[in-house]
């Protein structure tokens, strides 16, 4: 029996979330390809490469590391070396390797709560973490529909406001479209302008639960065709959440914004066909800083009425072409 290389990195993500790992690490899959079958798994703590000889001689065509074989970008692969050699051998072997090591160290459950329960600490609690990020979710539903998929959302964990539940807010309107050859639409009819009476329905929720609260919605929801993510955690945590509900990669169409570099980024996730597209923005550069203080302070001497920031749409087009970039 086999399964996908993919399979196995979504596992981990849902054990252990890439975006739990510190900036300065490198998890994910480093080496091999998301769609190559996998029929035997080494673990280890590090990758050598006499493990790399031992792997190969044993058939295993994935091996999870938890320490990376590499931090960062490398300027020569090197055979006389022991990482030039270790890769060389992984690729010799067409084997895949997959990091997990700082997302796994805060994880739930994970390093820190083992060794922790270990030492018989009792009311343990972080040292340093992340403070809970709040999305917001908005999805237009038919009327029909709506406290479907509001109940859902709601009983996933979603509209949690202090010591009130079940927080959304709806607004009616009117949707339009068009459905062309070859579509199978909920409502409406090939070739004919269609006017569906929908509601737009949101609510907010901790950015931690977005994975199971997409999932429900999904299940809920008749007729969903594309996920706009506020960042690419969120557009990550919508693939999984598709993949919970019985979609696969395409089915629906997901959309990032942030664009990150690396293992865990939106540039990866493009170019390795798990999301239609994503985009870049300056983030830390001069016109994000100028965009800012023209918007918010009040000492700005003129505020714009307008403020163009420089992006960059990143497609299955370019996105390969800017791995690593």
């Amino acid at each position: 029996m086999s399964v996908t290389c993919r399979t196995i990195i979504d596992a981990i993500d849902r054990l252990a979330p890439r975006h739990l790992a510190e900036s300065w690490d490198n998890v994910g899959l480093l080496v091999g390809a998301p769609d190559q079958e996998i029929t035997k798994i080494l673990v280890t703590l590090d990758v050598t490469p006499e493990l790399a000889v031992r792997a190969g001689r044993e058939g295993v065509n994935l091996i999870v590391a938890h320490h990376p074989l590499f931090f960062q970008a490398l300027k020569s692969i090197r055979t006389d070396l022991p990482i030039g050699r270790t890769l060389a051998g992984l690729i010799k072997a067409d084997i895949a390797l997959l990091a997990v090591h700082t997302n796994l160290d805060a994880a739930t459950d994970g390093v820190s709560d083992i060794l922790a329960a270990r030492l018989g600490l009792a009311a343990s609690r972080p040292l340093a973490g992340q403070a809970e990020r709040l999305v917001k979710l908005v999805v237009f539903v038919p009327e029909s529909h709506a406290e479907q998929v509001r109940a859902a959302i709601t009983t996933a964990g979603a509209g949690h406001i202090g010591n009130y539940s079940h927080c959304t807010f709806q607004t009616a309107g009117t949707g339009t479209f068009l459905p062309l050859a070859g579509t199978n639409p909920f409502s409406g009819q090939q070739g004919k302008l269609e006017y569906a009476p929908e509601f737009r329905l949101e609510t907010i929720l901790p950015e931690a639960i977005s994975g199971q609260v997409i999932t429900a919605m999904l299940q809920a929801h008749p007729d969903i065709k594309a996920v706009y993510a506020s960042n690419d955690m969120m557009a990550a945590g919508a693939r999984l959440a598709a993949k919970g509900a019985g979609k696969k990669d395409g089915d629906i169409k997901i959309l990032g914004t942030d664009g990150l570099p690396g293992p865990a980024g939106g540039i990866r996730a493009v170019a390795e066909g798990e999301w239609s597209a994503t985009f870049t923005y300056p983030t830390g550069g001069p016109e994000a800083i100028d965009m800012a203080k023209s918007i918010l302070l009040d000492c700005a001497e003129k505020v714009p009425t307008v403020v163009t920031v420089p992006t960059l749409a990143i497609t299955s087009d370019n996105a390969k072409s800017l791995m690593g970039n």
